[in-house]
């Protein structure tokens, strides 16, 4: 039940003609509501009608906030006993023994009945509503209903982790028996959007001491993640804790040129000929001999040119020799 923060206080409506000690004929024989003093009120004519009504009051009760409240008629004790969120109130009801039934009043939550009418209603609420036919414990209210917003993550990567990591761990406390699972967020930054999805469905149960942890050793790839941890049973489900971390990016390992050649590894042999395998470029060699630079289809080498023009003079040196040789011999002849 929860009562509006814009109740007010007030006063009572006596019906005339009616003494403290007995009940109003034309009223419900059981309401539950709220008194003039902002209080839980509870009337009940039990069976023996003569003894008139009896009636249970809570303390003051704080507006905008939900409240669980039990009353329990039990013969064996002949009391009923009211409970807001589990504790007993100190103004109970006694030599109360079952309650009254008026198939013409009907029992009424959240007002009163009066004249064929309900009356006397507050701002508020009613929640879930259970009415059983015998005495219960608070073992067996809704106030047992496990609670699932108590997780705790003590244990769980944040920052930037190392690019090798290989595994991490989420632990904490929750529910006994509750299922913890772990799902990974979709990620947005200005314009763009990433879905990781790759450490969702790791999953544990609570110990019975309230403890959980889960290691998740796949799915650890370089980049931003935002993981939810959820606890939950059967269909019901806390709100998801967020994790934050991320994981570097592999490092990449320069060459060295002066480390050792693997003697696995084939080696090509050189050519000494060849400028390029020599250490030198097309263009310095053209330099050093021009006729590299030829156009022609077979390229003249330097070795090659330099018996050419040796041969040539030659045969040039003995062609100037005969014809001087000549002239004398034809000089002698005419004298």
């Amino acid at each position: 039940m929860s009562i509006d923060p814009g109740f007010t206080r007030g006063h009572g409506h006596p019906i005339e003609g009616v003494p403290w000690s007995r009940w109003d004929y034309t009223s419900s024989p059981t309401a539950l509501g709220i008194s003039n003093l902002r209080e839980f009120q509870f009337t009940s004519i039990p069976a023996d009608t003569p003894k008139g009504d009896k009636t249970n009051w809570s303390g003051e009760i704080l507006t905008g906030s939900w409240a669980h409240v039990a009353l329990v008629n039990d013969p064996a004790t002949m009391s009923t006993t009211m409970y807001v969120d589990g504790a007993p109130v100190l103004r109970n009801a006694t030599d109360t023994a079952g309650m009254a039934f008026n198939s013409d009043m009907p029992w009424i939550l959240g007002a009163d009945w009066v004249d064929d009418a309900a009356t006397g209603g507050w701002n508020g609420c009613i929640g879930e509503t259970r009415i059983i036919d015998r005495p219960t414990t608070p073992e067996e209210w809704l106030t047992q209903r496990a609670d699932l917003s108590d997780l705790t993550v003590g244990t769980a990567p944040e920052g930037m982790l190392q690019a090798d990591v290989d595994s991490v761990l989420f632990a904490g406390t929750g529910f006994p028996g509750a299922d913890v699972t772990v799902a990974e967020l979709v990620v947005s930054s200005g314009m763009s959007v990433r879905s990781a999805g790759d450490l969702s469905g790791a999953s544990t149960v609570v110990e019975a001491d309230g403890s959980w942890q889960i290691e998740v050793t796949s799915g650890l790839t370089a980049g931003e993640h935002s993981v939810t941890l959820t606890q939950s049973l059967g269909s019901r489900a806390a709100l998801p804790t967020i994790v934050n971390f991320a994981i570097a990016e592999p490092a990449t390992e320069p060459v060295d040129p002066e480390a050792p050649v693997d003697p696995s590894e084939p080696v090509t042999p050189t050519d000494p000929s060849d400028p390029a395998d020599a250490g030198e470029s097309p263009d310095d060699a053209a330099q050093a001999d021009p006729a590299a630079d030829s156009s022609d289809d077979l390229a003249v080498t330097g070795t090659d040119a330099t018996v050419f023009w040796t041969i040539g003079a030659m045969a040039m040196s003995v062609i100037i020799a005969g014809a001087v040789l000549l002239t004398v011999m034809r000089r002698r002849a005419q004298v």
